[in-house]
């Protein structure tokens, strides 16, 4: 609120707010309907927007909001130095609205970097050709983005990416086409090594005919017996699966025998699976513990 309704604006607000309220009780609602009569005297505030639309949003609902930045190819080239001290919002989106289209922004070969100084409480997304302008900049000068800059565009790239929000899908889309979800057992090693990868980000990025090949795998995997399912482990397709869907294997309570074919010579999974298959197995709340007992027992006899 002190960046985006400026100092003087919100210790008059607070002032008042706190002058007519001396002795007796109020609730948050009270301080925004102050700020926001206070932000409007001093037209540090759009008419048609109020403090309680901004804050309910931060302090009522969890996480960060995301705005996602799209460009078109029209816009004037940016000829000076970038200034980091406009800290003010140039612009609103209100509730309800889910787009907002922005007039005189540079043209589409020149980077464009918003919420100045991290003064705003979101998350910024580009398109792929700004975050490609946003890191070459970074490799070449970086000095020129302000130092909080910085550490924003990396602080919101790294979390975007854990909440599944990047263009990475994009660029591991063509790979995961070319190589296919089936083993090409006659194939090149390193293309079937680059299969494996191709699939692990895939799936992990929520291609969607990837995860359904995998669960249709995996899901066959209840209703058959005992021994058909430490068959199906034990098959390439099965040491394929637990690469693909690695949490898999540690929801079937066979945990502790599968890492113990994964460290045994001759077991029929590949010695070069074995690290694949014990984060398998390690990669969710109860595979972890059949891991890390595995781990300490083996610790002496070094896990071979």
């Amino acid at each position: 609120m002190y960046f985006f309704l400026t100092e003087a604006t919100f210790k008059k607000g607070l002032t008042n707010y706190l002058n007519n309220f001396a002795y007796d009780a109020a609730a948050q609602d009270d301080l925004w309907q102050f700020l926001t009569e206070a932000a409007h005297e001093d037209d540090t505030l759009p008419s048609d927007v109020s403090v309680k639309d901004v804050m309910d949003t931060w302090t009522l609902l969890t996480g960060y909001p995301v705005v996602k930045v799209e460009r078109n190819a029209t816009g004037t080239a940016a000829t000076d130095a970038p200034d980091f001290t406009r800290t003010r919002p140039s612009a609103w989106l209100t509730p309800g609205t889910s787009t907002l289209i922005l007039d005189g922004l540079p043209s589409a070969d020149a980077w464009v970097l918003l919420n100045l100084q991290q003064t705003g409480y979101f998350r910024v997304n580009y398109d792929a050709g700004n975050w490609e302008l946003l890191t070459k900049q970074l490799a070449d000068a970086h000095e020129v983005i302000h130092v909080t800059n910085r550490a924003q565009v990396m602080d919101d790239a790294l979390n975007l990416a854990r909440a599944g929000q990047t263009y990475l899908l994009d660029l591991i889309t063509p790979l995961y086409d070319d190589v296919g979800f089936e083993d090409d057992l006659n194939g090149l090693h390193l293309d079937q090594y680059k299969r494996v990868l191709a699939l692990s980000w895939a799936c992990h990025l929520g291609h969607p005919q990837c995860v359904a090949e995998s669960a249709q795998q995996f899901g066959e995997m209840p209703r058959l017996s005992e021994p058909e399912v430490d068959g199906l482990l034990l098959s390439h397709r099965g040491r394929r699966s637990v690469r693909s869907v690695g949490d898999g294997v540690g929801v079937v309570p066979r945990g502790q025998r599968t890492l113990e074919w994964a460290f045994t010579e001759g077991s029929g999974i590949r010695r070069q699976d074995a690290r694949t298959v014990f984060r398998a197995v390690a990669n969710n709340d109860v595979g972890r513990y059949i891991a890390w007992d595995f781990l300490r027992n083996r610790w002496g006899n070094h896990l071979g």
